[in-house]
């Protein structure tokens, strides 16, 4: 929410950014040393004002549609640069838990 309160009160455009590489064979695990890590800037994009920018309701429809947003250049970023999503990696918790 904090991202969604200062893009309403400055009204600076959003540029997605997906950083994939970033972890080992499960998602808690650090990436091995010399890893390759894709930075994929997205299309910059300007949410549409509120109304009320100081309405909590307006910056959590905000923050919703920054997270849509977000959510779906991950998704492109990871077409783009021909990386396995963390869907491909296996489940399994340090634990030992699934």
């Amino acid at each position: 929410m904090g991202a969604a309160y200062v893009q309403v009160r400055s009204g600076a455009p959003v540029v997605p950014v997906a950083l994939l590489g970033t972890h080992g064979r499960r998602p808690t695990d650090p990436p091995p040393p010399r890893s390759l890590i894709n930075v994929v800037f997205g299309q910059a994009f300007q949410p549409p004002p509120p109304a009320d920018p100081l309405a909590r309701g307006n910056i959590l429809d905000i923050a919703e549609l920054l997270r849509q947003q977000l959510a779906d250049h991950v998704v492109t970023a990871i077409a783009r640069s021909g990386r396995v999503g963390l869907e491909g990696l296996p489940t399994t918790r340090k634990d030992g838990e699934s």
